[in-house]
């Protein structure tokens, strides 16, 4: 067989138009290593579980074609079951998405066995994930077990009686807040250049970050490397509580810092960030001994070839525990970690990032949660934010199409506003900001076409001014005479080009309610066929010289080879080419009916062709396109570009 696929890929070479060097196919799958996608740090034990189904959401960094899990019993004073796990799309509840769940194995069993101090990972399995998305992974406890367990999950995860692994919805839950046993999800995908393990304390933990709502640093930061064409997993290993130097909140930096970061799958960069606080605050050792702590993970790190980027120690002035000798060590680290010397490979500064200007020893207001120790959602924001993508090289691909919501939490707001969140009304992620200050300035830039701008309607409402690109557009009146309104399109600009455009917000009523919920972006755009994952049975000629978008393409001749690509958007039209040597390939969108695209033809060569259409798609959910070569040997399966619309 082996002979026979090479002498077919010879006799259509020609056909091709390939070039001598088109450029190395896809290794195979079980030839590729793997990736952490999401992580957490196991740092101790929790209440025993006896006999339940364990149900846990995990929010992913990169997306790939296979996957595995890891599970940890490494804190258990005896050997551990699990049974039954498996992996599937999550309705962002209890509830998973029927017809995904996906079975995992272990060498082969249905359950597996980790002794006390263990660990384990399943077999690999074929199951799409994407990048920026929510998991669920679920497994069965048949006995009693201590858990070993990440204890602030800020993920509402969920435990019901007996095995339910493989329900669609859990009988008799109960929520949990912790991981337990699950310590990462892996992928393999070909363009996945490296992890970066975010290594940390609280504030990488994301102590005050908004509970389901995956707004931690390192949320952030893998969102910001996803939109920038980045292919880079991201790994939260922050512990809340943890120091560099003493145990507590789990295991000392200096003593997890080989399992929990160099032993991450695929890790090529460690950002290290606030565990000297904790020191610093709980007993203010010498600064000599931090800086020494630092050097050996850092020595550490480079010894196995990974990057170390340092990352400045945030403001706590007005902690009740704060006291000038205590800052005064705080910058003394910065100092070192600053200095040319420090042995750091770059620098995340988070001090700037989130220092008040007018007194930089306490947090900027607007990013203080309120205990001057950890940053709000605001100030995790800022902290991803500062982390220069630089450091990870040049992007793998073109950039995704990205998630078009912006949450109110998304724009940058003078003193006169105020966010309002928990409201059970219905608001995009149940939070607002709001103002009765006339002349309050809300603004966003954004890339795109056009706008929406989402708010409430109400009895008290105000009115706005609404300025896109310094031009005034509109006058927005928020009031009304009937019930509240929510999730409200109060204005809407379209027929930009595309582009980074701003769109400003001026609160226009004293002592009534300018409201700002969220922005959803629309856009036009075409991303070209390597913006999708692909199996080993593709190939990617580049050079062709026909007229293919970005002159290249992804073919197979294959039957079965699949390709999947994910995206938000109203509309999706995917390109192909129409040729005497194209076969059929089926084409669906989130799993749904598959629609048969035949690329023959008995006439010239047409590129850049349109073969399939999806039109009326909801705008604010993440949508899958999935295709498979059904072209028997020697037909061919074809994917030129896809052009992506958000009306």
């Amino acid at each position: 067989m082996l002979r026979t696929l090479r002498q077919v890929l010879a006799a259509v070479t020609a056909v091709l138009v390939i070039p001598a060097v088109a450029g190395p196919a896809h290794a195979a799958a079980d030839d590729l290593p793997w990736a952490g996608t999401w992580a957490t740090a196991m740092q101790g034990t929790g209440p025993a579980v006896t006999d339940q189904t364990i149900r846990q959401i995990v929010h992913t960094s990169v997306g790939g074609p296979a996957v595995r899990v890891r599970l940890s019993n490494r804190f258990g004073p005896a050997p551990v079951t699990l049974a039954d796990v498996h992996v599937a799309e999550t309705l962002h509840t209890s509830d998973i998405v029927p017809g995904t769940s996906t079975r995992l194995t272990f060498d082969g069993s249905a359950s597996v066995t980790i002794p006390a101090g263990g660990e384990v990972a399943s077999d690999p399995a074929t199951f799409a994930v994407a990048p920026d998305a929510d998991v669920s992974v679920s497994f069965h406890v048949p006995g009693t077990a201590v858990a070993t367990q990440h204890g602030a999950a800020r993920q509402v995860n969920y435990a019901a009686p007996g095995n339910q692994s493989a329900a669609a919805t859990l009988t008799g839950r109960q929520p949990r807040f912790s991981y337990v046993f699950l310590s990462g999800l892996d992928v393999r995908n070909p363009r996945v250049t490296g992890t970066v393990v975010a290594f940390g304390a609280s504030i990488t933990d994301g102590t005050s970050a908004t509970e389901n709502l995956n707004r931690r640093w390192p949320n952030r930061l893998a969102t910001r490397l996803n939109d920038a064409g980045y292919q880079v997993g991201v790994l939260n290993q922050g512990i809340s509580g943890n120091n560099l130097l003493r145990d507590g909140g789990g295991p000392a930096a200096v003593t997890r810092f080989q399992h929990d970061a160099l032993d991450q799958p695929g890790v090529r960069w460690v950002i290290f960030s606030d565990d000297p606080i904790n020191d610093i605050n709980n007993y203010n050792p010498p600064v000599t001994l931090l800086t020494d702590g630092l050097s050996r993970l850092i020595a550490a790190a480079h010894a196995r070839n990974v990057k170390f980027i340092c990352s400045t120690l945030t403001p706590v002035k007005g902690l009740p525990s704060w006291t000038p000798a205590k800052e005064a060590s705080r910058q003394a680290v910065n100092a070192f970690l600053r200095s040319p010397s420090s042995g750091c490979d770059g620098i995340v500064d988070q001090a700037a990032a989130t220092g008040d200007p007018a007194d930089p020893e306490m947090f900027r207001p607007a990013y203080d949660s309120g205990d001057h120790l950890h940053p709000n959602d605001a100030g995790l924001q800022a902290i991803a934010d500062a982390v220069p993508l630089s450091l990870f090289g040049t992007p793998a691909g073109p950039a995704p199409i990205s998630n078009p919501m912006v949450d109110d939490t998304g724009l940058t707001y003078d003193a006169g506003w105020r966010p309002s969140g928990n409201r059970g009304l219905g608001d995009w992620q149940d939070n607002i900001h709001f103002t009765s200050t006339a002349g309050a300035v809300a603004h966003h830039t954004f890339t795109g076409t056009g706008a929406e701008l989402w708010a409430e309607t109400n009895g008290d409402g105000g009115t706005m001014d609404i300025y896109v690109d310094d031009v005034f557009r509109s006058t927005v009146d928020l009031r009304s005479t009937g019930p509240r309104q929510v999730r409200q399109v109060v204005f809407r600009s379209t027929g930009l080009a595309h582009g980074t455009h701003t769109i400003r917000i001026v609160s226009g009523t004293a002592g009534r309610i300018a409201m700002v919920d969220a922005l959803r972006i629309l856009s036009d755009r075409t991303v070209n066929d390597t913006g999708a994952e692909y199996d080993s049975g593709w190939r990617h000629p580049a050079g062709r010289g026909l007229g293919d978008v970005d002159d290249d393409v992804h073919y197979t001749l294959v039957p079965g080879s699949t390709a999947e690509f994910f995206f938000y958007g109203t509309d999706i039209h995917l390109l192909s080419e129409r040729n005497g040597d194209e076969g059929t390939m089926d084409v669906s969108i989130d799993g749904g009916p598959a629609t048969v695209v035949d690329l023959h033809t008995t006439g010239a060569r047409q590129v850049r062709q349109t073969v399939f259409t999806a039109t009326g798609l909801n705008p604010t959910q993440r949508h899958r396109m999935t295709i498979v070569s059904t072209a028997a040997v020697p037909r061919i399966g074809m994917i030129d570009a896809f052009q992506v619309i958000s009306r």
